[in-house]
């Protein structure tokens, strides 16, 4: 009888030692697998990981906010990490666009995460420029090529991580920029299905192997998978070390901490504020209190 009650608390001990994921999104996420490529990283680095996949094709967080399916997935257990991922273009957009169709419900989606475990950690998955930019660039400059769409991608899941902590970044569109510059444009467009914008085997390995880093601070570059199916191996090494660099470039800051020094935050000005106001908001604050300083030293 002992012996039993031992077993099952060293099960539960083992069970409650997993880290517990929950990745939410579309079909970037779900493309050729990427989050089971995720486990099988953490499987070949005798990680323990449990995770559930919520997607749906074409879908915004927005979309994620107001379904109860996602809901009740969120509610379902305590969850360690949540990775969310924004519809492809919906934060290559003008500050106005994105608080008023991506920040609140990327805000409530946090929020119900934190209901559940107040200690959550949020993990953005940074996503990819399109690689022949997007037939909106007339209207937005945003999208009209690769490099201008990472930028804006870049900077806005930032400023999410940095107004949301405690979270993180995954940097996988970054690490796709790195892959180009680093060995070239072939290499760079094997990372998409052909004529498409979607990844290629390629481009969610590469995914997956930032995602496992960045939950877990393993170096993909030191980890044995080497992808499914016909993936060359030395290509797999080439990628594993694209995405760590991408990871320990010191000219970014993935990593937001509660107590992070982070200055990066918009749409803060109320639920039913655009994004024009948001900026007015900061302007005045910021002349107020550069006002208010200009006494102090006057005194």
């Amino acid at each position: 009888m002992l012996n039993k009650i031992l077993c099952a608390i060293l099960l539960n001990a083992s069970i409650s030692l997993a880290l517990k994921a929950l990745f939410i999104g579309n079909s970037y996420t779900k493309y050729n697998d990427m989050p089971g490529s995720v486990g099988r990283f953490a499987t070949a680095d005798d990680e323990d990981l449990e995770f559930v996949v919520r997607t749906q094709g074409g879908w915004r967080l927005q979309d994620h906010a107001n379904s109860l399916e996602t809901q009740d997935v969120i509610n379902s257990r305590i969850w360690d990490v949540v990775v969310l991922q924004e519809f492809s273009t919906g934060l290559a957009q003008t500050d106005d666009v994105i608080c008023a169709e991506s920040y609140p419900y990327v805000k409530q989606l946090v929020d119900r995460v934190r209901d559940v475990n107040p200690e959550a950690v949020v993990q953005f998955y940074l996503t990819w420029g399109r690689p022949d930019g997007h037939a909106d660039c007339d209207i937005n400059q945003y999208v009209c090529d690769f490099d201008k769409m990472q930028d804006r991608l870049t900077d806005v899941y930032t400023r999410y991580a940095c107004m949301m902590r405690p979270a993180r970044v995954a940097p996988v569109g970054e690490a796709f920029r790195r892959v180009k510059l680093e060995d070239g444009e072939a290499a760079w467009r094997s990372l998409y299905v052909p004529g498409d914008h979607h990844p290629s085997e390629n481009g969610s390995y590469m995914a997956a192997a930032s995602h496992y880093t960045s939950l877990f601070g393993n170096a993909a570059d030191d980890n044995d998978f080497v992808g499914t199916g016909a993936m060359i191996a030395s290509v797999a090494e080439d990628l594993k070390r694209n995405s760590d660099s991408t990871i320990g470039d010191s000219d970014f800051d993935w990593e937001f901490s509660l107590d992070s020094d982070c200055y990066r935050e918009f749409c803060i000005c109320g639920e039913n504020c655009t994004g024009s106001a948001n900026r007015v908001l900061g302007s005045s604050l910021l002349f107020i209190i550069t006002l208010l300083y200009g006494l102090i030293l006057s005194q």
